[in-house]
């Protein structure tokens, strides 16, 4: 991967435990208030970021989305070039 592409992955995967940091957290304030006043909400996201980025699973399940995503790019290609292909002929 790019130096780009891992920034912009770093910045989708901050953004997604986020997201489910801030759905869950009110129950979590509410269960243990003077735990969730000490906790840097920063910080967790990069704990949690730093595990998920240590856990086998998650590592093959990114492997295998961009394996994916490149078979996906693949195809789309081939399709446009059938098309380019098929405008030629009935042009």
């Amino acid at each position: 991967m790019t130096q780009r592409h891992d920034s912009v992955t770093t910045t989708c995967l901050r953004d997604l435990v986020a997201q489910r940091l801030d759905k869950h957290w009110s129950d979590f304030a509410q269960a243990h208030p003077h735990l969730a006043e000490a906790i840097d909400r920063t910080q967790l996201i990069d704990l949690t970021i730093d595990k998920l980025e240590e856990d086998a699973d998650f590592v093959a399940a990114m492997r295998q989305a961009n394996i994916d995503h490149a078979a996906l790019t693949t195809a789309v290609r081939l399709v446009d070039k059938a098309e380019s292909w098929i405008r030629r002929l009935l042009a």
